[in-house]
């Protein structure tokens, strides 16, 4: 066991930390906000305490929490993801991203900075409509070349 702790933070209103920003342990706090984050195996940020904004989908707190992002926005893209090649042996891990389609969709083909496997599904591409709302669901069986993708649900705007 380890006796040090590495802090990220920030006192920028609304500021929230992108998946692999902290490192397993690491906590990450904003201080306008309170509201504080820790760094799961992957770094990827998990939200403690009653104030959570992103509010767990299941009891799971490890794999229930999502990341909400506009994908109309070219600074947000690619989406930092893990390495699915870094998902240990006999492990399984899991992430949720609500993206959010609030101004003219790009011409983008790829979202992720790591190939997404989304089988017989749609890709959320299929959904690019300004005002459009998907949760996707990428998973990865320990260790895997590309993350599997599925849309769990969406909303366009004429539905």
């Amino acid at each position: 066991m380890e006796a040090t702790v590495q802090t990220l933070t920030t006192s920028l209103p609304n500021e929230e930390p992108f998946i692999g920003d902290g490192a397993e342990g690491e906590l990450i706090t904003n201080t306008a906000d309170g509201r504080v984050w820790v760094g799961d195996i992957s770094g990827n940020p998990i939200e403690l305490g009653g104030a959570c904004i992103n509010r767990p989908i299941n009891s799971n707190l490890f794999a229930g929490n999502y990341l909400d992002l506009d994908i109309t926005n070219p600074d947000n893209l690619p989406i930092p993801v893990p390495n699915p090649n870094n998902t240990p042996a006999g492990f399984y891990r899991e992430m949720r991203i609500l993206l959010r389609f609030v101004g003219n969709p790009l011409p983008l083909t790829t979202y992720f900075d790591y190939d997404v496997d989304w089988g017989n599904g749609s890709p959320p591409d299929s959904y690019s409509e300004t005002g459009s709302l998907v949760l996707v669901e990428l998973c990865s069986f320990g260790p895997s070349p590309k993350w599997l993708g599925r849309v769990l649900w969406y909303r366009t705007p004429n539905t």
